[in-house]
């Protein structure tokens, strides 16, 4: 995550074998985008023919996940802290969103 992608450095310099440090900044920042891309994306168009329009709420999540991936891209060290808690917060928002879908998809049959 934004956290191995931050400490990438230190993590290195102590023998701590991440993933980010493994494959290296510009790789962690391609699987953290690819990632948060298609975990809002996904969902929503695999579950669409059983569950109705409201599945698409969560796509609602998409532009602060796109604010996010541009974050990671443009910062690096302690500057991807807000980014860590940016990130954190979209997964609140998507899943709150993810979850009046299913309740609306379930509950009015729309």
């Amino acid at each position: 995550g934004v956290n191995n992608l931050r400490d990438i450095p230190t993590d290195a310099r102590v023998g701590k074998r991440t993933i980010a440090v493994r494959i290296g900044a510009t790789r962690a920042r391609i699987l953290y985008t690819v990632l948060t891309l298609v975990a809002i994306i996904a969902p929503s168009l695999i579950l669409r023919p059983s569950m109705g329009a409201w599945i698409y709420l969560p796509m609602a999540s998409l532009p602060l996940g796109i604010l996010m991936t541009v974050l990671v891209w443009r910062r690096s060290g302690t500057d991807l802290n807000p980014v860590l808690s940016g990130t954190a917060g979209l997964y609140v928002v998507y899943t709150v969103m993810m979850a009046v879908a299913l309740v609306l998809s379930h509950g009015f049959g729309v």
